[in-house]
């Protein structure tokens, strides 16, 4: 919250800026930063590329030390029964000499045989140089894992720390400066209030036309499609008298405000207050979670009521308070 504290403290602490100015820095602060999300982005989309190869890579060397370690141990058990028999066919020699007899075929034998063994030994000394050579390679592509585990590493660091930013600008977007007043009736304050988090409206209130069935859905609320993981604030001052799990709207939470009216916030991750609990203007009541209906990414459901009636909570909010 500091850095939200801080921009506020820069940005309109002097009072030259007005309001409009305020969230226009903001906005761009944020802008900036999500620029260098979806740079991010491209950058782990190349790295995980770059982790798949390096994984093909290992798996195909250590195939091959595998292969090439059986075919070296047949050679080596080759070879040796080549020099057994040149030993064998030399002392054959010895004994036909001391005889007198005839050596032609003897020497074109051990000829034979020396032509196989020499072969055999080049074979071996090529598996030997191969093996070294993928001996080699594997610690190069152990290193390149290191590499690429210190790599990923600080990635994340930068993501945590984009996120960090993310939320302290969205948090003073909804906040600060920015709040309408604490303690009065909420109907005082329709016009002038702040979304509960900062996003865009992509479910406006009302009916919409469902193209599969070609049927109109109505709709009590709105959905703010926001960064998943963003905290949520309590758009006025009043009690929390309901927190649950309810079918199509996940995690929820309703506040009672003076004036008879209620706040439903619905597909909330993490739940702060308690039921019962006293909220001012601008506290945090949990964070953006996934939701039913919000897809892949993260949107918030959000409902305005007076005596059990939904009005239309972008009413509510002041002018271009939506991204």
């Amino acid at each position: 919250m500091g850095l939200a504290l801080g921009v506020w403290a820069v940005l309109g602490g002097a009072g030259t800026i007005g309001e409009e100015g305020v969230r226009q820095g903001l906005e761009a602060k944020l802008g900036g930063v999500e620029y260098q999300q979806r740079r991010l982005e491209g950058v782990q989309h190349e790295a995980e590329q770059n982790r798949r190869y390096w994984q093909h890579m290992q798996e195909q060397t250590l195939g091959a030390l595998g292969q090439e370690g059986g075919e070296a141990r047949r050679r080596a058990e080759a070879c040796t029964v080549y020099r057994n028999r040149m030993g064998h066919l030399t002392t054959q020699g010895a004994m036909a000499l001391r005889a007198g007899q005839g050596l032609g075929a003897w020497a074109l034998a051990r000829k034979r045989l020396g032509l196989m063994l020499r072969r055999c030994e080049e074979e071996a000394q090529r598996l030997l140089e191969r093996r070294q050579w993928l001996a080699w390679q594997q610690r190069r592509l152990l290193r390149m894992g290191e590499g690429l585990q210190e790599a990923q590493a600080r990635r994340e660091v930068w993501a945590q720390e984009l996120h960090r930013q993310a939320m302290a600008w969205t948090d003073a977007l909804t906040g600060g400066r920015l709040r309408a007043g604490r303690g009065e009736d909420i109907g005082a304050l329709k016009g002038r209030l702040y979304p509960p988090v900062y996003g865009y409206v992509e479910m406006p209130y009302g009916a919409s036309l469902n193209p599969k069935s070609n049927t109109l859905t109505p709709h009590k609320g709105i959905r703010i499609r926001a960064a998943k993981g963003s905290r949520v604030r309590a758009i006025a001052a009043g009690k929390v008298v309901y927190i649950g799990e309810l079918k199509g709207f996940g995690r929820l939470l309703i506040i009672e405000h003076r004036g008879g009216y209620h706040s439903l916030s619905a597909h909330l991750g993490e739940v702060y207050p308690e039921e019962g609990e006293a909220l001012a203007e601008g506290d945090w009541i949990g964070t953006l979670g996934g939701g039913e209906a919000s897809g892949a990414g993260a949107s918030l459901y959000f409902e305005i009521r007076r005596g059990g009636e939904a009005e239309d909570p972008k009413a509510w909010f002041v002018h271009s308070s939506f991204r």
